[in-house]
């Protein structure tokens, strides 16, 4: 009996040791689990901080750039999307672009490249400045172009004329068709030849030489033909008359002589 009693105690012993020892390697083992897992939450939560980040970044790297250009005629430029897509001009006249984003400056203006649906806002500015351009609303009657500019210089049933503090240009003439403005025409001294051929190339598109008259013409956001302008040397006087026509009269520009009306004016009758 006290042997069994001495065996029975030992075993007991040695079961609670085993126990002890069991308890102290699992928690030795969650300790361990504890910090792999503590670890491994630090490394998941920067992972997950880091992933906002980098989708911005591919976010900005998929854009049009640059947003705004101002460029001259004849300027180009290349502009980056940083992703597959379909380049457009909303005004070819104006600027066009290539398949590949190279955009040229055609005349003067302002017009959007598109890349798919983002926008390049193109500005082509002029470098010459030689006279204001006139009115080129065809529906304007005499009257609106009176109050628009005030009491003409001189006035008769199908003109009116201004003069000007240009030196360059020094007289505006409007002319008349069933009260409807039917040409806008500009005196330019003729000394200025060259920088009025510059003037107009860098807005209109040349059209050419025929008869003593230089042709140009506009296009509309459309692509068709809206405006035709000729210029002529004045017979007699040190003066070029540019004629601003539209569309349905441009045919009449190297045709259509307004010199006597011009001479009347340039004299004051």
């Amino acid at each position: 009996m006290a042997v069994a009693l001495r065996f029975f105690m030992h075993v007991s012993r040695v079961v609670a040791s085993l126990v002890e020892t069991t308890f102290d390697f699992i928690n030795n083992k969650l300790h361990v689990m504890k910090k792999n897992l503590s670890q491994c939450m630090m490394l998941i939560t920067a992972f997950v901080f880091m992933l906002p980040s980098c989708s911005e970044d591919e976010k900005e790297s998929i854009g049009l750039t640059p947003k705004n250009v101002v460029l001259k005629a004849g300027d180009t430029i290349k502009l980056e999307y940083g992703a597959t897509c379909t380049w457009t001009s909303d005004n070819d006249f104006i600027a066009s672009v290539s398949n590949n984003g190279m955009v040229t400056a055609n005349h003067v203006g302002n017009t959007f490249i598109k890349a798919n649906d983002d926008l390049c806002e193109v500005k082509v500015s002029p470098v010459y400045d030689l006279y204001k351009e006139p009115c080129i609303d065809w529906n304007k009657t005499k009257s609106e172009i009176i109050n628009m500019y005030g009491t003409p210089d001189l006035e008769d049933y199908n003109s009116i004329s201004y003069n000007t503090t240009n030196t360059k240009a020094p007289a505006v003439v409007y002319f008349f068709n069933n009260n409807k403005l039917s040409s806008s025409t500009v005196m330019v001294d003729s000394s200025y030849l060259s920088d009025l051929t510059a003037f107009l190339s860098e807005r209109y598109e040349y059209a050419g030489y025929s008869g003593g008259t230089y042709t140009f013409y506009r296009n509309n956001n459309n692509g068709i033909l809206d405006m035709g302008i000729g210029f002529k040397k004045l017979s007699g006087y040190r003066l070029y008359t540019v004629m601003y026509i539209p569309s349905t009269d441009v045919k009449s520009i190297s045709t259509t002589d307004y010199t006597e009306i011009v001479k009347m004016i340039v004299t004051g009758r």
